[in-house]
């Protein structure tokens, strides 16, 4: 959990429990990137929908799963990932 929060993500949080049969979330797809499948190659993944559909939670649990199986992450909220990449231009 500490990992977590030393990378930037808000807080720990998994996907144990997690039901998605009455929503619009993909179950597989979301199992999958929670495995980080996507990880070993070298894929990206966005979350784009409105407010309040989960965007925030999926990413941190993936996130949070990604490092304690020992991936190096971090993370970023919209704003502060804006900034930093116009800082680079």
């Amino acid at each position: 959990r500490q990992m977590c929060k030393e990378t930037g993500l808000p807080i720990y949080l998994d996907l144990a429990g997690s039901d998605f049969q009455d929503s619009a979330v993909n179950d597989v797809l979301v199992r999958s990137l929670h495995y980080g499948d996507f990880i070993g190659e070298a894929q990206s993944v966005l979350f784009v929908g409105g407010t309040d559909m989960g965007k925030t939670y999926l990413a941190t649990a993936i996130g949070c799963h990604a490092i304690v199986d020992g991936t190096d992450g971090l993370g970023f909220s919209t704003i502060e990932l804006v900034k930093l990449l116009e800082q680079e231009k």
